[in-house]
């Protein structure tokens, strides 16, 4: 019952401050009438004023409509919360307990109240898509290096996964001015880190790497 009341108010939290953010400008001038017409304004945005793969998350949600980030909203911060206990902690927080509630509402309250203005990257369409949506990919790619670093697990080392990581890291390399290059450090660092401690480095982190560099190519 804590846990389920604790997870509630915060979804709830985050919806109600989505749903009182106002449309930008942004949003006003590229509110499309069609899912073919939300790509184009992608394209024309990626041309003339934004290279952020973000803002095609932003003409999508605009399509559908404002209900549509009120619900996916809330969800994508709560599982930003739960990603960051887990690369903390090297385990899921344990909902049979309450002994983990106390760490997860402060990371909860962390997520919202030590941003800087939380407005423009929480509760706002084009900033949570621009740096809160992409940052979910890249804390599950921290995670992941973590659990390899720590305890030497990886993912099966098939083409699947190789095809994964590679758009993983596209949308890292993509995803904004500081996610991008951050990101490049983070995989050069792991790599030498790795060879350091004589951690075998799996095949798709090449993959990833690649995908990484093309997506930061595209961004500048």
């Amino acid at each position: 019952i804590i846990w389920t009341t604790v997870c509630l108010l915060y979804l709830l939290f985050i919806a109600f401050f989505s749903y009182l953010y106002p449309y930008g400008i942004k949003e006003y001038a590229h509110i499309p009438d069609s899912l073919l017409k939300a790509l184009e304004e992608y394209f024309t945005g990626y041309l003339q004023f934004t290279s952020r793969l973000g803002f095609l998350f932003t003409t999508i949600i605009l399509y559908l409509g404002k209900w549509s980030f009120i619900i996916i909203n809330p969800l994508v911060q709560l599982g930003l919360v739960i990603l960051t206990f887990f690369f903390v902690f090297m385990r899921w927080p344990d909902f049979e307990r309450t002994k983990d509630i106390y760490v997860f509402m402060l990371i909860a309250l962390l997520t919202v109240f030590a941003v800087t203005v939380p407005g423009n990257t929480v509760f706002w369409i084009s900033g949570a898509c621009s740096y809160r949506w992409v940052f979910l990919v890249f804390l599950s790619v921290l995670c992941l290096f973590r659990l390899i670093i720590e305890h030497e697990y990886t993912l099966p080392d098939n083409l699947f996964t190789k095809i994964l990581m590679l758009f993983a890291g596209f949308i890292v390399g993509m995803s904004n001015k500081s996610n991008g290059p951050m990101g490049v450090i983070v995989f050069i660092g792991f790599y030498f880190y790795c060879k350091c401690k004589k951690i075998e480095t799996p095949s798709w982190f090449f993959w990833g790497l690649t995908g990484l560099v093309a997506g930061v190519i595209a961004l500048f």
